[in-house]
């Protein structure tokens, strides 16, 4: 499957936040109706890093059903959190020890 193909399908065709997905072995981000490739990610974790420096330099907001997950990134990597504390994130960060 090539990149605009795979940009045509759901989920990625229907989404408005920017998506992160893998096609063979790069990773890209899903920007609008286009894709960036992280050829500067070497794994998983190099990608998902790249998606919150896309989330903070084009000032985006997390997606609604994401925002614990962005918020435990952000305290694990130590960036300031902007998603304010909920109670359930500080209970996972009690949990991990963090």
């Amino acid at each position: 499957m090539c990149v605009q193909e795979a940009l045509s399908k759901p989920p990625l065709s229907t989404s408005k936040q920017p998506v992160l997905f893998q096609l063979q072995d790069k990773y890209y981000v899903k920007l609008d109706l286009s894709a960036v490739e992280v050829n500067t990610a070497s794994c998983f974790s190099d990608a998902v890093e790249f998606m919150l420096m896309i989330h903070y330099v084009f000032n985006l907001c997390f997606d609604y059903e994401l925002k614990p997950t962005f918020g435990f990134l952000e305290k694990v990597l130590g960036i300031p959190v902007t998603i304010g504390t909920s109670s359930a994130l500080t209970d996972l960060l009690r949990f991990v020890r963090w």
